[in-house]
């Protein structure tokens, strides 16, 4: 991390504290609070780009072993197929971290305190709409990009509207990979779950598979079989809790493109901003808004 970027997560940091330290619900300031949810949520995507990497990793070494276990005369019983999860992997992680860096910007844009303007936010806009440039967008995402590009380059562009604009483009991106990460979970788990009962009992070592298997039963084809029922529910956990994220930050990543979009209003819905914000902040930020409610009270 260079200079300028260290200085900058210091002070998105203490503005994070300043915002949180709000003595009065009243008087909190919605945009700030808006694009430090919005941060942290765009943190949360790019974490889960690089855990479905994991993922795949993981299925194929999960795939080849059940294909070993499952060969006979070196031909294959059941036929695993490696699915890659994710398309151009390192470019997105590159482009949420563009995000990311226009929200953090806009966070400083809302605090007095530091010197910051427009030409500094609409260059990471650019950076962020540039980071675009080697992903497969469909040809209407294209034309927004450049629109927005075009945007901001005038000196008096209205902030909220390239934010809004610029994170609808990158929701889609979002939305068509997650719809696709689930599709391909449930099916490695289906190709999994078939492959284990393929799995010959006579490879198992029935010393061994006591250690394994807790439950009080005895004789091998019973442990062999709840060896593998325990494998399957183990993977079964892993992809509901896999899931169960993607689906979370597909929501809440709704939610704040709701208030964004509240935002670009002549008379923005206040009341439904400060309620919708203050169940995302509760949500990201549990501890330090239960400190918070303690303080006030």
């Amino acid at each position: 991390m260079n200079n300028k970027n260290l200085t900058l997560a210091v002070l998105i940091s203490i503005i994070s504290i300043i915002s949180f330290s709000s003595c009065n619900k009243t008087e909190k300031n919605l945009k700030r609070d808006t694009y430090i949810a919005g941060a942290e949520i765009i943190d949360n995507i790019i974490k889960t780009y690089q855990e479905i990497e994991e993922e795949n990793y993981i299925s194929k070494y999960q795939n080849e072993l059940i294909s070993i276990l499952t060969s006979t005369d070196s031909e294959s019983i059941y036929d695993f197929t490696n699915i890659d999860f994710t398309n151009d992997y390192e470019n997105k992680l590159k482009a949420f971290r563009s995000l990311k860096k226009v929200y953090n910007t806009y966070n400083l844009l809302t605090d007095q305190n530091f010197n910051t303007d427009n030409t500094d936010l609409s260059n990471f806009i650019v950076l962020a709409c540039n980071s675009l440039d080697t992903m497969e967008l469909k040809a209407e995402q294209s034309t927004k990009v450049t629109e927005i590009i075009d945007y901001v380059s005038a000196s008096n562009f209205e902030q909220e509207v390239a934010i809004y604009e610029l994170s609808l483009v990158f929701q889609e991106i979002w939305i068509k990979d997650s719809e696709s990460w689930k599709s391909t979970l449930n099916h490695i788990y289906k190709q999994y779950s078939e492959g284990l009962e393929k799995v010959p009992s006579d490879i198992f070592d029935e010393n061994k598979l006591t250690k394994f298997v807790y439950e009080p039963y005895q004789g091998k084809e019973t442990l062999v079989k709840i060896y593998k029922l325990n494998l399957k529910d183990e993977a079964f956990k892993q992809v509901s809790k896999s899931l169960d994220k993607i689906n979370f930050l597909t929501n809440i990543f709704e939610d704040l493109n709701f208030i964004n979009m509240e935002y670009t209003k002549r008379a923005p819905a206040i009341d439904e901003i400060e309620y919708t914000i203050d169940n995302i902040m509760e949500i990201l930020f549990p501890e330090q808004v239960k400190i918070n409610k303690i303080t006030v009270n």
